[in-house]
Formats: C-alpha cells, structure tokens, sequence
C-alpha cells in the first residue's frame, strides 16, 4: 500500500502557501513491474528518457509562435477580426507549450540538466 507524504510550504512563519501531496509507490508490485516495462522499453528501442532534438525543435518553434502572436497584437493592433483569430491562436499555442514542454519539464525529462528541466517547467 502507498504512504501518503504531504509537505507544505510555508512563504511566512505560519501561512501556508502551497501543500505538496506525493505518494511513495517504491514498494508497490504494480509500480514497479510498470517502471521495469517502462525502462524495459527505453531499452530495447534505444531511447533516451529525456528530451531529443524533435522535442528541443517543437519547443523553439512554439516560443517563436507565441512571441510572434504576441508581437504582432501589441506593436500592431490588427483590426477586431484579425485580433480574435491572433489571440485564439496564441492560446492554443500556450496550451500546447504546457502540454508538450512544462509536461515534460515537470517530470524531469525534457533534459539531462536539471536547471533545464526547472526552466521548461
């Protein structure tokens, strides 16, 4: 069965901030027949568990979108229409820059670097 951990963080003496639930699974049967497969498969296709070129390229390509959407609404105030189509496609684009890059940053894999993993985070 998993221990349940809660740490919290505390900006001042006594207010808390934010509380950090994490559950330790290292015991657990089925987590680590999953993370054997996992690795297993890593293995075998001789993959790195951290971020490639594709990912680094994807990443790059979506921080230009968003400075090029954002550029183009503030120095350039296009009309209404062409504003609501910018600002839709920006927002698309920030969901996608968290759903590929934070994701990965968040567990630790977007790079071997530790300070890039915080960063992409």
């Amino acid at each position: 069965m998993a221990s349940l951990h809660v740490n919290t963080l505390y900006i001042f003496h006594n207010s808390p901030l934010l509380s950090k639930i994490s559950f330790n699974n290292k015991h657990n049967p089925f987590f680590k027949s999953l993370k054997g497969k996992v690795d297993n498969y890593f293995e075998t296709n001789r993959l790195s568990i951290t971020g490639n070129a594709h990912l680094y390229f994807k990443s790059i390509l979506l921080i230009a979108f968003g400075i090029l959407f954002y550029t183009i609404l503030v120095f350039y105030t296009p009309n209404i229409w062409l504003s609501l189509l910018l600002c839709s496609l920006m927002g698309a684009d920030m969901a996608l820059l968290g759903f590929n890059v934070m994701h990965e940053g968040g567990h630790q894999s977007y790079s071997k670097n530790k300070w890039a993993n915080r960063f992409s985070a």
